[in-house]
């Protein structure tokens, strides 16, 4: 930390500091905040569990747990760490993640071949190395892996590591995932909750779904968020409804491109990733990203379904990528979620003492009616009837889908979004 950073945290313009990193800056930033009683959203280490329940679908668990350890040679915040899984399926759930990470290919970034490239440096490397060491001498077997070529770390994973080893606590930050096993659900969840970087699952009192992720999001295969009631006539759509939906209709290789802030937990909670590449979303900001990133995707992977969800502020900032759907036939299904405002700039133009924003209010934009002038056939929701139907005649198609569509639904805003 400078005197810079800790002049910007302590500014009285600034109402809040994002920080992305080490749990170490994290603490410091958090101090320094402390004395100046700036608000902080941090996002900082973790030991990111991922459970496999003995009903799970386990080539399903084996491919997203691959994409979630070794995307980015495991160098992301929120990579896969630890993989809990029933005892009863661990045997086959091990032959085939063993069978899986053997075959990635790890190389240079510039060979079209490669799907994992370097470590970022030497020490990260070296770190990664010692913590599989130390697992292998506290009696670990490494399945595959351990072993690196300059910076080039193979692809690892871990069985039998337990809390004497330091891997079983530590971030490793690197292309590693640890199998830990469990007896059962509950004993799994007491896995996942034993770590000091908070992600935390519990039993539902009620017994209908085994176990619900609670902030901090333990990744669950096989389980799921109880649907929302259909709203009563006249009552207004909400994005829980539109979620259920898709989470209903979407097939399993469907990509969900997201950009939608104010609905973004709820969309996390309702419409899981199912496959790698599953689920598309911007880490901080954004801004527009989502809707010509979703026109991408389509072009690059012409065979899965995509759906891009994007809020009416976000899709307006990348709204001239509807030309290029257009143009180029990219079967792109765009759910627009129409609440009438701009979430993020309106909280921060009330916390900044502005009153009302110095923009429109989207009443008076019609997303549906841009995308029409741009080529891209749009259609204006305002019922749950009306989106069901809608999407039970395009979802079905959806991979096939020879142009774009937009629908521009109608939903309440969330009014203590930002507070």
């Amino acid at each position: 930390m400078t005197a810079t950073d800790e002049a910007l945290i302590a500014h009285p313009a600034v109402a809040r500091v994002n920080f992305t990193g080490s749990t170490r800056v994290g603490r410091v930033i958090a101090e320094i905040a402390g004395r100046h009683l700036t608000r902080t959203v941090l996002e900082l280490g973790g030991k990111a569990p991922m459970l496999v329940l003995a009903d799970a679908d386990l080539q399903a668990a084996v491919e997203a747990a691959t994409f979630g350890a070794f995307l980015n040679q495991g160098q992301v915040c929120m990579s896969t760490e630890r993989l809990i899984v029933d005892r009863s399926v661990a045997d086959e759930v091990a032959v085939r993640l063993t069978e899986r990470a053997a075959g990635l290919v790890v190389g240079p970034p510039d060979d079209p071949s490669t799907q994992l490239g370097p470590m970022v440096g030497r020490e990260a490397r070296d770190r990664v190395l010692a913590l599989v060491d130390n697992a292998r001498e506290h009696g670990a077997e490494v399945l595959t892996g351990g072993e690196a070529e300059g910076l080039y770390v193979r692809p690892t994973v871990l069985r039998g590591v337990t809390p004497a080893m330091r891997i079983y606590s530590e971030e490793s930050f690197g292309p590693v995932l640890s199998i830990i096993e469990a007896d059962g659900t509950d004993h799994a969840v007491e896995i996942a909750n034993d770590t000091e970087y908070g992600r935390l699952g519990r039993r539902d009192p009620a017994g209908q779904r085994p176990v619900v992720p609670r902030p901090g999001t333990v990744p669950i295969v096989n389980q799921g968020t109880a649907p929302m009631t259909a709203p009563d006539p006249g009552e207004p759509l909400r994005p829980a409804h539109v979620f259920d939906l898709l989470a209903r209709l979407l097939p399993a290789d469907a990509v969900v491109v997201e950009e939608t802030p104010s609905s973004r937990p709820e969309l996390h909670r309702r419409v899981p990733a199912r496959t790698p590449l599953g689920f598309l979303s911007a880490a901080a900001g954004g801004l527009g990203f989502g809707l010509p990133a979703a026109v991408g995707v389509k072009l690059g992977a012409p065979d899965r379904p995509v759906v891009a969800v994007l809020g009416d502020g976000s899709s307006l900032y990348g709204i001239q990528g509807l030309w290029s759907a257009a143009h180029y036939r990219a079967g792109v299904l765009f759910v627009v979620l129409a609440n009438g405002g701009y979430a993020i700039m309106d909280r921060l133009a009330e916390q900044a003492g502005h009153g009302k924003p110095p923009w429109p209010g989207f009443t008076e934009v019609s997303v549906s009616a841009i995308a029409a002038g741009f080529g891209c056939p749009a259609q204006r929701v305002a019922s749950h009837d009306e989106l069901t139907r809608i999407l039970a005649e395009v979802v079905p198609s959806l991979a096939d889908l020879q142009a774009p569509l937009l629908l521009d639904v109608e939903v309440a805003p969330d009014p203590t979004y930002g507070f």
